[in-house]
């Protein structure tokens, strides 16, 4: 787990003019060699800041495939999608732009990506967990050839760090609304259960508290306790469920707006 220090203000830098920047980049060789063979060559490096306002970064050796069609990305991921994780899952990532702001994303580890799956934004993810280089971007040309087709859009042409930073900045975009929306649902279904679980107490305590005298105590104990345990597998189950249907409801809308790559900023 390379790391690289400088300052920071955004999520990402192009570090391929940084001194000491190969050096730091994740050491990726059993991947990087099946793509080599398939034309794969060196565009640059890219530089993850693994919080924003934090001077630490993660830096990642980005290709361009042969054909200029399509981006690779080495990288050591993390095992969940926590970003606090160990990052000890050996990574490719293949990433094709097209006119229409379309992105098509086809890797080897799609659970730290799991936000990325969002066609309606124009993001279109895809995982492939025991893939050779061959197999993940014969996978990939398919899935870019299938979506060119249906989209009637043209393949932007990936040969500049400016655009791998552009997809970043996408990437990071839709991903955050996707986990907002997730989080936001997760909260509410929490907060659904904590009131009803107080109001249940409530409940207990004033409809049968006189019933059992001086007993009263020990029932309580007791009704407590069989509160907590319903109440921590109630809480479970409705934030995943919360969880999961945040995802869902986000991926329902075209949000964020797809954005056409410009240029001109380069």
């Amino acid at each position: 787990m390379n790391r690289f220090e400088r300052d920071t203000r955004n999520w990402f830098r192009d570090m391929t003019d940084s001194p000491g920047a190969e050096q730091a980049a994740d050491y990726v060789p059993e991947l990087r060699a099946g793509f080599e063979e398939l034309g794969f060559r060196r565009v640059g490096f890219l530089g993850e800041y693994e919080m924003p306002g934090k001077p630490t970064l993660w830096v990642y050796e980005v290709l361009s495939s042969a054909n200029g069609d399509a981006f690779l990305s080495l990288y050591d991921a993390t095992v969940g999608p926590l970003r606090n994780q160990p990052r000890t899952v050996r990574t490719a990532t293949l990433e094709t732009a097209l006119e229409d702001g379309s992105i098509i994303i086809t890797t080897t580890h799609d659970k730290h990506l799991w936000s990325l799956d969002h066609p309606r934004a124009g993001f279109n993810l895809e995982g492939w967990s025991d893939a050779s280089p061959e197999e993940l971007w014969h996978r990939h040309e398919g899935r870019v050839e299938d979506l060119v087709r249906k989209l009637d859009s043209l393949v932007l042409r990936h040969d500049s760090m400016a655009l791998r930073l552009w997809i970043a900045g996408r990437c990071i975009q839709v991903g955050t609304h996707v986990a907002f929306v997730a989080l936001l649902m997760g909260f509410t279904a929490f907060v659904a259960v904590l009131i009803t679980l107080v109001r249940l107490k409530d409940w207990l305590q004033a409809g049968v508290g006189a019933w059992f005298g001086p007993f009263w105590p020990l029932f309580w104990f007791a009704g407590l306790l069989a509160i907590l345990a319903a109440g921590a597998w109630l809480v479970r189950n409705r934030v995943v469920q919360g969880w999961l249907g945040g995802q869902w409801l986000a991926r329902q809308f075209p949000w964020p707006r797809r954005q056409r790559y410009d240029r001109i900023e380069e």
